[in-house]
């Protein structure tokens, strides 16, 4: 897919807008900023530069750009692109303000299953089930605390794959849970699983001899953030 226009978030005050120059030559000198498909403001060009392939303008903003909703700007030929608004996530604040100390991923109990995951970006998602049998259906993710989306589903769940879908900056993005109990080959899905039989496993921790030069430990996996950290 060839995307001749693009609308990214450079600062929280400065849209950029890309647009190919072998798309089209007419100038984009407004534009209309839309937030959950509602116009909020009305902008006109600060500047404009160039390459040698794209024309590249700039907008200053009047309004504040919030995460967890979605934005796109539609110029005067009523083209509409999603603005990306990933830049938020660099800011030294919002670590501090999104934020979540529960318990996240699939948690199991057999009346229900909750699914939760941190993605403060994402406006909206939804949760793909795959039984044992393998017939797929969907929960909507709701908004919680902390940037985090959840689904409850009111049915007993062991056993059943399941996968997220975000719409993050009006791109779908499916990925596997992080704080998956369980995954398939190549972690292509996650499960959902009873923890409770995981914790009656026995680790025969006392048959482990104690490690005492770590320079020769074989690891055989490792996160790597998790490590660093």
């Amino acid at each position: 897919m060839v995307i001749n226009i693009t609308s990214i978030l450079k600062s929280n005050n400065t849209i950029e807008v890309a647009v190919k120059k072998n798309f089209t030559l007419v100038p984009v000198n407004k534009i209309r900023l839309y937030e959950d498909g509602k116009v909020i403001t009305s902008l006109r060009c600060a500047s404009k530069t160039e390459s040698n392939s794209t024309f590249i303008y700039s907008f200053k903003l009047d309004v504040e750009i919030k995460v967890g909703h979605y934005y796109e700007i539609a110029d005067e030929l009523n083209e509409f692109t999603p603005l990306d608004i990933t830049v938020l996530a660099k800011d030294p604040s919002f670590e501090k303000k999104y934020r979540y100390d529960g318990k996240l991923g699939a948690i199991y109990s057999k009346e229900e299953t909750i699914f939760r995951v941190f993605s403060p970006l994402a406006h909206q998602g939804s949760v793909k089930l795959v039984s044992k049998d393998g017939k797929i259906s969907y929960a909507p993710l709701s908004k919680i605390e902390g940037g985090v989306l959840e689904a409850v589903v009111k049915e007993d769940l062991e056993g059943y794959g399941y996968i997220y879908i975000l719409n993050i900056c009006g791109e779908l993005v499916q990925a596997v849970d992080p704080y998956a109990k369980s995954v398939n080959a190549n972690s292509r899905m996650g499960f959902v699983v009873d923890e409770k039989k995981l914790d009656a496993i026995p680790y025969n921790y006392e048959y482990l001899k104690p490690w005492k030069k770590w320079n020769q430990s074989v690891i055989y996996e490792l996160d790597v953030r998790d490590m660093t950290s």
